[in-house]
C-alpha cells in the first residue's frame, strides 16, 4: 500500500508518468495521446480487464490498471486516492485502538494496522483506482458513470479530462479481454507481471 500511496502523492504534487519496474516503454509519451485530445488530457489510464464474468482477481467486469498512468500536477483523481488511503488507515487505527482496550493481546504496536493483499487491491490498488475514477467522472459528467461506460473500448476514449486507453495500451499479452498477444499499434507499455509487491507471484489477472 505504501508503494501505491507514494505514486499518487508524487504525481499529484509533481505530475508526470508512473510505471512499475516490471514494465518497458514501447511508444513515446506523445504518442499515447491522439492529437485531438492533447489539449484536454490531464490523466491517462489503461484498461487492465474487460470481461464478463470478471477476470479472477478483479472485482468489476471492466477494471482500470494503475501499474502505469500519467497525470498532470494536481489532477483530482490522485487527491481522491490519497484521501481514500488516509481515511481507511485512520478508520482502522480507530477500530484497532478500540479493540485493544478489550483485547490487549491484539496490540500490534503504535499506530500499526494490518492490510491483507485483498485490502491493498481494494483500498489503494486497481479496485480503488477504478472506483475513484468512476466517482470522479460521475461528478464531471453529472451522470452515473460506471464500468459499463468503459467496456469494449478499442481506441483511446476521452471522458472529461481522463483519457482511457484500450486493453492493448498497457496490457498487451494478457490472456483475456480480447488483448493482442504481441505488440501492436495500440501498445504503449509492456507489462511483464512479476507482481514483485507479492514476492514475485503471478496474479490471476495475468
Amino acid at each position: 500500500m505504501r508503494a501505491d500511496f507514494i505514486r499518487y502523492v508524487l504525481t499529484f504534487l509533481e505530475g508526470g508518468v508512473y510505471s512499475d519496474t516490471d514494465t518497458a516503454p514501447v511508444r513515446p509519451l506523445l504518442e499515447w495521446v491522439p492529437e485531438e485530445f492533447r489539449n484536454k488530457t490531464r490523466l491517462i489510464v489503461g484498461v487492465e480487464a474487460d470481461s464478463q464474468p470478471p477476470v479472477p482477481g478483479t472485482k468489476y467486469p471492466v477494471q482500470l490498471g494503475q501499474w502505469t498512468f500519467a497525470a498532470a500536477k494536481g489532477q483530482p483523481v490522485l487527491w481522491r486516492m490519497i484521501q481514500r488511503v488516509l481515511n481507511e488507515v485512520a478508520e482502522r487505527l480507530r477500530a484497532e485502538k478500540a479493540l485493544e482496550k478489550t483485547q490487549p493481546e491484539r496490540h500490534l504496536g503504535p499506530n500499526t494496522v494490518d492490510f491483507s493483499d485483498s485490502d491493498v487491491l481494494t483500498v489503494s490498488g486497481p479496485i480503488g483506482w477504478t472506483e475513484e475514477i468512476c466517482g470522479y467522472l460521475s461528478e464531471m459528467t453529472q451522470s452515473d458513470f460506471t464500468w459499463e461506460n468503459l467496456t469494449d473500448i478499442r481506441r483511446p476514449r476521452m471522458f472529461a479530462d481522463v483519457l482511457v486507453l484500450p486493453i492493448d495500451g498497457f496490457a498487451t499479452g494478457v490472456p483475456h479481454s480480447g488483448a493482442s498477444i504481441t505488440q501492436g499499434n495500440e501498445t504503449k507499455v509492456m507489462h511483464y507481471f512479476t507482481a514483485s509487491w507479492k514476492g514475485g507471484q503471478m496474479e490471476d489477472i495475468c
